[in-house]
């Protein structure tokens, strides 16, 4: 039985016409729903078309993915047995004829709907479940300096269990958004974590409360700011609206809603920022279950509306997703078919050097 990816109940949902365009400079990370089993890079200056690389060892949906030191890591997730994982592999960008390896350190707990994040050499895994749906609150780290490492469990456990909370790093202080905890409640608390404190004595600090309650939103920081977008509120209506938290005021700041709404609501959706501009990736809804689009919302300019930038060759739910040399990953995740996915899709968003 599949406990961890249940369908929100049924919502008011609104149909929009989508055009696409030519690809736009984008990134993004997160998101989940069903395993893929290829990456595709697209090459702008060359065939303009999304190209196959090698897939993961297992399928992930609702894995963490980050990049450190030119490689992509993907961490935890569940494959299509529902089972959650406590393992990790990575991939060399830097070389084309690279597989996927999976590190011999494995993780203290299964994880499927992770937040990860890299800060000073270390991989940090936050929250998500277990096969048997046993939501963590607990957090733990990784030293990819040392080959010889293992996972260490951090002494300060979150508030509460978070499961498909966003997370982002930034300052040197660890944020946990959003998400369910272990009763099945959809969260609008908010933490952080100073990675800088020592670690006998952090604790997790609570920040104001979400507007709204979600779960499967995206994260991203950009200029200081912590954006939240999109994903499913407590009462099963899929959400299109964004929401940010002026990180360098913290003690007085409260969260507040962007004017401009996505053109779909996107639930398990992956974002990010990049160049100035807010991406939102795939995710689903009622309307079209699987969205394949990608849209982006220029960050610089007040009065922007989000635009819609490009089509994904498959539509995922819960992809992990990242930003590299230019190129734009999205890990895994699970596809309009209900298959659960090793593969992932690179999309060159940026005219930086080819890796």
């Amino acid at each position: 039985m599949q406990c961890i990816h249940s369908s929100p109940s049924d919502g008011e949902r609104r149909t929009e016409e989508i055009k696409t365009s030519l690809p736009d400079i984008f990134s993004v990370i997160k998101g989940k729903d069903t395993p893929l089993n290829l990456i595709n890079s697209y090459e702008f200056e060359t065939d303009k078309k999304w190209q196959v690389v090698p897939d993961m060892s297992v399928e992930r949906y609702g894995a963490g993915v980050v990049v450190h030191d030119g490689k992509l890591y993907s961490v935890g997730g569940a494959n299509s047995y529902y089972h959650a994982h406590k393992s990790v592999e990575c991939l060399d960008l830097s070389d084309s004829e690279a597989k996927w390896q999976k590190l011999g350190a494995e993780m203290t707990e299964e994880r499927d709907g992770v937040g990860v994040v890299v800060h000073n050499g270390k991989l940090f895994a936050v929250g998500g479940q277990d096969h048997n749906c046993r939501t963590h609150k607990s957090a733990e780290c990784l030293d990819l300096s040392d080959p010889e490492a293992k996972w260490q469990k951090l002494d300060a456990d979150m508030s509460e269990e978070r499961c498909g909370a966003g997370v982002a790093v930034h300052s040197g202080k660890l944020y946990a958004v959003g998400g369910r905890n272990d009763n099945g409640d959809y969260l609008n608390s908010a933490e952080c974590l100073d990675l800088s404190s020592d670690s006998k004595k952090a604790t997790w600090r609570k920040l104001p409360d979400t507007l709204e309650r979600r779960s499967g939103a995206g994260v991203a920081v950009h200029n200081g700011k912590l954006y939240y977008v999109a994903g499913v509120n407590h009462v099963g209506y899929y959400l299109n609206s964004v929401e940010s938290l002026d990180l360098t005021a913290e003690s007085n700041a409260t969260w507040q809603k962007l004017y401009a709404h996505m053109s779909q609501e996107r639930y398990e959706v992956g974002v990010a920022a990049h160049s100035g501009k807010l991406y939102a990736v795939g995710g689903g809804n009622q309307i079209s279950d699987h969205v394949y689009s990608v849209e982006s919302l220029d960050l610089t300019e007040p009065n922007a509306k989000w635009q819609i930038v490009s089509k994904m060759s498959v539509g995922r739910i819960g992809a992990g997703v990242i930003v590299q040399n230019g190129k734009l990953y999205a890990v895994g995740g699970m596809d309009d078919s209900g298959n659960y996915l090793k593969s992932v899709e690179c999309l060159r968003i940026s005219y930086s050097p080819r890796s």
